[in-house]
């Protein structure tokens, strides 16, 4: 079995950056305070991915994008909160520029809206957070495949 990859190059009509254009959030220097945009942020998942990334990163400051802020007394308490749809593209690119790394924890994952979607003369597009990263030149990590872009990313 290959192990997973972000497809390169034209994808059936979109153009994914290569691996070497994209800044990992270790590389951020420690005490750079890393601004990472946590969409779903709100929810348990979004919460406990926080809580495990501060684990990992104490430095790193959140900024939680979605329908929910964060719980007052949760583990991402006093983020920022920038109110915006999963499915909203031109939202997410907008609320995604000048972040380190963007971490999508909104679900559903496998089911439902947000995920890969058909575009002008039958081109598969990728889901409206995923295309937002790349329209913002900004890394990206589902914590939850979508099985329609492991498929694809995995040929």
């Amino acid at each position: 079995m290959r192990a997973p990859h972000a497809p390169r190059g034209p994808v059936r009509g979109r153009t994914f950056p290569s691996r070497a254009t994209l800044r990992p959030l270790a590389a951020v220097s420690s005490g750079d305070g890393a601004r990472v945009l946590l969409l779903g942020g709100g929810g348990r998942v979004g919460a406990a991915t926080g809580a495990a990334l501060k684990g990992f990163r104490p430095d790193i400051r959140f900024t939680v994008a979605g329908r929910d802020p964060p719980a007052p007394g949760g583990p991402l308490a006093g983020a920022d909160f920038v109110l915006v749809e999963a499915g909203d593209e031109a939202g997410l690119t907008a609320a995604a520029r000048g972040f380190d790394l963007i971490v999508h924890t909104a679900g559903p994952f496998q089911a439902g809206g947000g995920g890969w979607r058909e575009g002008k003369g039958g081109d598969l597009l990728p889901p409206a957070p995923l295309a937002a990263a790349i329209a913002a030149g900004v890394p990206y990590v589902d914590v939850c495949d979508d099985s329609a872009f492991v498929r694809v990313g995995t040929g």
